[in-house]
């Protein structure tokens, strides 16, 4: 999404692996991979989808100039978070457990 210059982002709850990188454009890109640490197997697909639902990330356009993002999370799942910021942005990050 377009991102005015010198806005704030704000990273509430992340846990597992968060990357940011600066670049070039004005806007912001954000991807979000979540998976199980255990393998379930097939007879078990239905118990790991539950838990991949249960992790809720939410992405709010507070302003032009502030962006959020926050995360409710459950045990048994990793999340990768790989975010684009305008490189004169302002980074706000509350980050759990992960890298």
């Amino acid at each position: 999404m377009s991102f005015a210059p010198s806005g704030t982002i704000r990273v509430d709850g992340s846990y597992g692996n968060l990357n940011v990188e600066g670049w070039e454009l004005p806007e912001v890109e954000i991807t979000f991979v979540k998976s199980t640490q255990k393998y379930f197997g097939l007879d078990k697909r239905e118990k790991a989808a539950g838990r991949l639902e249960g992790v809720r990330i939410s992405v709010e356009r507070r302003s032009n100039t502030e962006l959020a993002t926050s995360t409710s999370k459950r045990g048994g799942v990793s999340v990768e978070y790989e975010i684009r910021v305008p490189r004169d942005s302002r980074i706000d990050i509350r980050h759990g457990t992960g890298q």
